[in-house]
């Protein structure tokens, strides 16, 4: 177990343990039974949550999805409980064109 009380400083404990800071996109060559890394979505976008993954087309809907870029979040706070670990707190989005994260209401 750890015990961030003897690691850390009281400051340190109210920042996130880890931080999402860039992402590596992959697809499978089925025929070749093979990993092809991918530099870019197209005119997809992704959703990346614990629990699920989608792809889907912004123009497909109205509102502010962007094309190339992945929508994350990190929702496993029910790890995090109770043990005094900071994280799970991500929710941002990723740009595959120019390799930012940005938060998600912008």
């Amino acid at each position: 177990m750890l015990h961030l009380d003897d690691d850390y400083s009281e400051e340190e404990k109210e920042l996130p343990l880890y931080k999402t800071d860039k992402f590596d996109v992959y697809k499978l060559d089925f025929t070749e039974r093979k990993w092809e890394e991918l530099d870019s979505l197209g005119e997809y976008c992704m959703f990346l949550g614990s629990n699920t993954s989608v792809s889907l087309l912004p123009s497909n809907y109205s509102g502010g999805l962007r094309k190339n870029c992945i929508y994350f979040t990190d929702d496993f706070r029910f790890g995090y409980r109770g043990n005094g670990i900071p994280g799970g707190s991500d929710m941002e989005v990723f740009d595959l064109e120019d390799k930012t994260i940005r938060s998600i209401t912008k």
